[in-house]
């Protein structure tokens, strides 16, 4: 086994713990009472995770979870420049924006390609 190889093959296995231990915690927060939007929120950032384990473990759903996770990467941070122009933050600086909008299209691009970058 390459070193690349074992480093996917830990990834994934650190996401997909990652992932399970979300998810303990939404099924948790629900089953106490806690607020109706915690667990919600808690399940829903589980998915992140979960797509990266899949994209590290499964050769077969590689492509399609790498697409979803750069999809999702590429919408989080267009929401946040979105958010750094309608609120802007001195302390975050003139190159903030800039920064968020090269990252997003690093997430469009691993979204379009359906591979990481190499």
């Amino acid at each position: 086994m390459t070193t690349r190889q074992t480093l996917t093959l830990l990834s994934g296995i650190v996401s997909a713990v990652f992932a399970t231990l979300l998810l303990s915690l939404a099924l948790f927060l629900a089953l106490t009472g806690s607020s109706a939007r915690q667990p919600i929120i808690f399940a829903v950032i589980s998915v992140f995770p979960l797509l990266i384990a899949i994209a590290c473990l499964s050769s077969k759903h590689r492509t399609p979870a790498i697409r979803l996770v750069g999809g999702i990467t590429a919408l989080a941070l267009a929401g946040v420049l979105l958010n750094s122009f309608v609120n802007p933050q001195p302390e975050i600086g003139r190159l903030g924006p800039t920064t968020y909008l090269a990252m997003c299209a690093g997430g469009v691009a691993i979204a379009a390609n359906g591979r990481w970058p190499s």
